[in-house]
């Protein structure tokens, strides 16, 4: 068999209808298909792609129904496993870090892809004119532009694939579309939390505060959440990130919705605003006047804060923070602020495969 084979040359050796080429698929491997194949992957789809060439929209469309794939193995040993299927095969959720031949089935194990992936999926659409490119990056362009770190950072969990974290802020967004219980809000949340958490050697802190308050804003806005579940997710937030004011306003005005809702709940939430403080008081500015109108607020419904000065791990934790190079952020203003921005989230971040 030849290293690729076109779709015509298919029909011809079947000596069949074109329909009848699926019938060549019975449980094959890319291995068995391409045995000199280096990345059988690579050849696969280079394959896909030759048939699809030959092909008009409607005729690949029934291809790619009747056509199942598993995916094996991972890295420098990926193969794959083709045959019929006219069930119309749902295809399991995305995996970028098998298909970008990464090793990502460590769990916590993080990565992050390069933007380029992003800038040459605009121009590939825009040059092929394909329908289905154009629909996703019409979808994602938004996104690209404004905080494209969103697309390329992923975190793999406990099980399953690697999540990237526009994915799991998506996830949460969506929340109020369908019926979801407490332990589900929780596991959603605090996913988010915890992978913006652990990308702190991937993402620069100005992005993270960005994904952090875009989280918390629907966290705030969420008429269903249990208070418990609200003080969990906030007690999850990093240190360093508290310093951000946008960051410090939209915690506090967690705390401000669920104060008195449930006394217990109400001494970790007083935690949480003793943080936000002692994030703020050791920064290099002055304490926000937004938090400082928050915590006034607090006191007048009752709440007490641990005082800063008791928190001294804490404190410590926010001040390694602040000495670390990496940390620091730049007071900026209007459009000087947006441009510095978004430059300076593309500057020195470690990416996968660079």
């Amino acid at each position: 068999m030849p290293d690729t084979l076109s779709y015509a040359d298919a029909v011809r050796l079947l000596g069949g209808e074109k329909s009848t080429v699926v019938d060549w698929f019975d449980k094959l491997t890319g291995r068995e298909l391409f045995p000199e194949a280096t990345v059988t992957v690579d050849e696969w789809r280079a394959q896909v792609g030759l048939w699809r060439s030959q092909l008009g929209a409607d005729e690949w469309d029934s291809l790619a129904d009747l056509l199942a794939l598993e995916r094996r193995g991972r890295a420098s040993s990926r193969d794959v496993r083709i045959w019929v299927d006219d069930r119309f095969a749902v295809p399991p959720e995305p995996d970028l870090g098998w298909v970008s031949g990464l090793a990502t089935d460590r769990p916590g194990h993080g990565y992050r892809l390069p933007v380029e992936l992003l800038v040459r999926s605009r121009r590939a659409a825009h040059l092929s004119c394909d329908r289905t490119e154009a629909l996703l990056v019409h979808a994602v362009e938004p996104v690209i532009d404004q905080l494209h770190t969103l697309l390329t950072t992923y975190q793999s969990p406990e099980e399953g694939v690697a999540l990237s974290a526009a994915r799991a802020l998506f996830t949460a967004w969506l929340l109020p579309l369908r019926p979801t219980s407490q332990r589900q809000r929780r596991e959603v949340y605090l996913r988010c939390a915890r992978l913006i958490g652990d990308a702190a050697g991937l993402v620069e802190d100005w992005d993270r505060a960005a994904f952090l308050r875009l989280l918390l804003d629907r966290l705030a806005q969420d008429q269903e959440v249990s208070p418990a579940v609200v003080a969990e997710v906030l007690l999850a937030c990093r240190a360093t990130l508290m310093q951000d004011p946008s960051v410090a306003t939209v915690m506090l005005h967690c705390v401000e919705r669920m104060w008195g809702a449930d006394e217990e709940v109400d001494d970790t939430l007083a935690r949480v605003v003793g943080q936000v403080v002692s994030a703020q008081a050791v920064s290099a500015g002055p304490l926000h006047p937004a938090t400082s109108e928050a915590v006034a607020r607090l006191r007048g419904r009752g709440a007490r804060s641990e005082p800063p000065v008791m928190l001294a791990e804490f404190t410590a934790e926010v001040r390694r923070g602040w000495s670390d190079p990496a940390h620091r952020r730049e007071p900026t203003s209007g459009a000087d602020a947006t441009a510095k921005h978004r430059q300076d989230a593309v500057v020195d971040t470690p990416e996968a495969g660079s």
